[in-house]
């Protein structure tokens, strides 16, 4: 059974993933290769984020990093690792377009709602503050 904060994740994957496919089929780019593309950025950008979370915040420990509630993901580590995957698949495959266009969108929708999951996780609460729209 998944945990609210897991299904919000997964969620913000699924988002992120429609976002992308949507901004797809109003460009006219859904060509060969972009569905590889899509996966490469998934992929990159959640080992990315995984992997340098797991060296800086654990230590290198093994059960930390198979663990999935252990929380912690870094967007920038993400968003950097995303794109070099990107890049890669798109040189293997032989893509010359900009494909940038087609995440815009999508990273931040996809963000927005992985965040809910972060908060209902109780693993990004912030620091103790007065204003009245804290939380």
């Amino acid at each position: 059974m998944l945990t609210p904060g897991e299904f919000f994740t997964a969620l913000g994957f699924l988002t992120g993933a429609a976002v992308f496919a949507w901004q797809m089929k109003t460009l006219h780019v859904f060509t060969h290769g972009m569905g590889f593309i899509a996966a490469a950025a998934i992929i990159g950008g959640v080992l990315g984020a995984k992997i340098t979370e797991w060296i800086l915040v654990s230590g290198g420990s093994p059960e930390q990093f198979l663990n999935p509630s252990s929380g912690g993901r870094t967007i920038i580590a993400g968003i950097i690792c995303g794109w070099l995957s990107v890049e890669i698949v798109k040189w293997r495959l032989g893509i010359r377009r900009s494909t940038g266009d087609l995440f815009a969108l999508a990273l931040p929708a996809g963000e927005a709602v992985g965040r809910i999951g972060c908060l209902l996780n109780g693993c990004c609460y912030g620091t103790v503050s007065n204003v009245p729209w804290a939380i």
